[in-house]
């Protein structure tokens, strides 16, 4: 008796390859964007918590600015920090200490040119910071 070997090719159909590397990849592409995802919405979320809180920055002082108060009033308040470190070096010589400011002639007092200088600040921060 004879026995006759048979050969078997044991090859694997390319629709079988393509759904195997298919599945593969996308649960390599899902584990990636189930890791990345939280840490994109966390700085999305701190980026805006830090533009939210540099608006309501900006309309303190700018209701600071707007109110009766003095600019003595103004540099004694708990947003004088933020105001003199942002104010130029041109704009910060108004507050200087016994310093005289000849107001312009059109009515102005020192305050209203304090209170100016303030409102120029915020402008520009408004423009650094919000664009």
């Amino acid at each position: 008796m004879e026995t006759e070997v048979v050969e078997v090719s044991q090859t694997i159909s390319p629709q079988i390859v393509a759904a195997v590397v298919g599945g593969i990849a996308g649960m390599v592409s899902g584990a990636l964007s189930s890791v990345i995802s939280p840490w994109v919405h966390y700085y999305i979320e701190k980026r805006k918590s830090s533009f939210n809180q540099k608006i309501q920055i900006l309309s303190s002082i700018r209701d600071l600015v707007d109110s009766d108060k003095s600019s003595d009033e103004i540099q004694k308040s708990s947003l004088w920090g933020v105001i003199e470190s942002n104010l130029s070096n041109d704009e910060l010589r108004y507050f200087a200490p016994n310093i005289f400011i000849e107001p312009p002639r059109n009515g102005l007092t020192s305050d209203d040119v304090r209170k100016q200088a303030i409102s120029r600040m915020v402008f520009r921060l408004e423009k650094e910071w919000l664009n």
